[in-house]
């Protein structure tokens, strides 16, 4: 969770701080986000948890203009 959850919600806070009017994030998280998959719960668990808090953070943002993407790469073993 810290790796693939907290440390990307640090970074896009940080980034969205400098952020007066307008701008653009985009974080990866991972298609397993919607699609669970047996053997990688944790894994599972914690692309849902930073996509689900990419998707408050977008509604947050929109007034000021800045724009939020959850970039959702296929499953590479």
């Amino acid at each position: 969770l810290t790796v693939n959850t907290m440390a990307p919600m640090a970074m896009a806070r940080a980034a969205l701080r400098r952020m007066e009017t307008g701008g653009t994030v985009a974080v990866l998280s991972a298609i397993l986000a919607d699609h669970p998959t047996a053997g990688m719960a944790a894994y599972t668990a914690s692309k849902a948890g930073l996509s689900a808090w990419l998707t408050a953070v977008r509604q947050e943002q929109r007034r000021r203009g800045v724009t939020v993407f959850d970039v959702r790469p296929p499953h590479i073993e």
